[in-house]
């Protein structure tokens, strides 16, 4: 017999002894019929041996090896094995691996694997929502976070459940998560899922920071930072347009800066809202925004703006009250009904006589009346009372200090209007 014939008997033989293993074989009988296939293997290799003379009894051995591949792994671990025999790659007897157990949820695989791709898609959807509204303004340190954060996550959404690559990733992470391997599908879905939660949330969170860069616009604005002022405004506004509160200081912010069409603009989406209460910024936006057509001689369209505030206005809320008391009186001087901005500036003095603005524009008011005496004493209330760091009162400085130094009070109906100058 040649020594071929001789393997093949062993490999036989130890093959039997794995088969009739009750229950299972031991370790050794496992290596045993693996050792003696890789003799076999060898011999077929070495073409100075005689070639094999039955080689349909090999075929029918292979078979039967594989028919007891899960006895095998379930006493070996031939990954380790493995490690101390290093077989080449076609030694496929040593290449066995445990079958894969089939749960019942498994079948719900293709509608997991489904889900999954819809929520990568919702992931996509709210990135590129979130990332638009950072990269809509001048970016800061945490806009260009939160993009660096959106590439990546984009690159992960996309590759982790459309590439093979992706899945590779995530079956790796899930691995070192613990997660079973017949756990996969579901374990993708739930990261996925994961993910999505954490972008809404979020996308939820925008009003609170929003809120955030609204106070320290309001820091950068009191510490006279205009431009930053402007800008953390708007960084507000871009993540919450209804922060109404950021929209009225950027307002106040472009003004300063100059800017009367923007801020005029910015008024307006504060005025016509509905998101606020009558007494709150909205009667404010309507003040600022008529005071803003009074400065350039739109009277007609600041007067219904006013009274429109001036009907809504608490009575608890003074300052405001003054203020559109006063603009409607200005608003009025300038449409020349002076009876009518009397009353306005007088009512005006009553709620606040520390405040220059309505002396000031009743001094201009009494003197188109006619009556000089009245109006030299309300430019010298205006005159002692008008800040030379607010634009206009300082303009109204100047003509107090200019009409109280003139001869005699008689010499005060010589001049032309003032307001007609403004």
């Amino acid at each position: 017999m040649s020594l071929l014939e001789h393997s093949l008997e062993n490999y036989e033989d130890r093959l039997f002894e794995l088969e009739t293993a009750d229950p299972l074989p031991t370790v050794e009988q496992v290596l045993d019929v693996l050792t003696a296939r890789d003799v076999v293997h060898a011999l077929l290799c070495d073409r100075t041996r005689d070639v094999i003379r039955r080689p349909a009894v090999l075929t029918s051995l292979d078979r039967r090896l594989r028919k007891q591949s899960e006895k095998i792994t379930q006493v070996a671990d031939l990954s380790d094995l493995r490690t101390s025999f290093h077989p080449a790659a076609a030694a496929w007897w040593w290449f066995f691996e445990a079958p894969v157990p089939v749960y019942w949820w498994d079948r719900f695989d293709r509608l997991w694997n489904a889900l999954a791709i819809f929520l990568s898609l919702l992931c996509l959807f709210a990135l590129y929502s979130i990332s638009t509204r950072f990269l809509s303004s001048d970016r800061d340190t945490l806009g260009s976070v939160v993009v660096a954060l959106q590439t990546a996550l984009t690159g992960l959404v996309i590759g982790g459940v459309v590439t093979r690559d992706g899945h590779m990733t995530i079956d790796r992470v899930l691995t070192t998560l613990k997660v079973p391997i017949h756990f996969k599908q579901e374990g993708r879905l739930i990261l996925v899922t994961l993910l999505l939660a954490f972008l809404i949330g979020f996308r939820l969170s925008f009003p609170l920071i929003s809120n955030t860069y609204t106070s320290t616009g309001a820091k950068d604005y009191e510490a006279g930072r205009l431009v930053e002022a402007q800008l953390n405004y708007q960084r507000a506004i871009n993540l919450n347009p209804d922060n109404l509160e950021a929209r009225f200081k950027l307002a106040l912010a472009l003004e300063d800066l100059g800017e009367s069409e923007a801020a005029s603009r910015e008024y307006r989406i504060v005025s016509s809202s509905r998101k606020t209460d009558p007494d709150a910024l909205n009667l404010e936006g309507l003040n600022n925004l008529a005071r803003l057509y009074i400065l350039v001689e739109d009277y007609d369209e600041a007067v219904p703006l006013l009274l429109q505030a001036r009907d809504q206005v608490s009575p608890e809320a003074e300052h405001l009250r003054y203020s559109i008391l006063k603009n409607l009186g200005w608003a009025r001087l300038g449409q020349e009904r002076y009876d009518e901005a009397e009353v306005y500036l007088q009512e005006a003095v009553k709620i606040d006589d520390a405040m220059a603005p309505a002396h000031c524009l009743l001094a201009q008011v009494l003197e188109e009346l006619e009556q000089p005496q009245t109006a030299i004493a309300a430019w010298e209330s205006c005159l002692s009372r008008a800040r030379q760091t607010d634009p206009d009162e300082d303009k109204w400085y100047g003509m107090a200090r200019e009409r109280l130094g003139e001869a005699t009070p008689a010499a005060v109906f010589q001049n032309e209007n003032p307001a007609s100058r403004e």
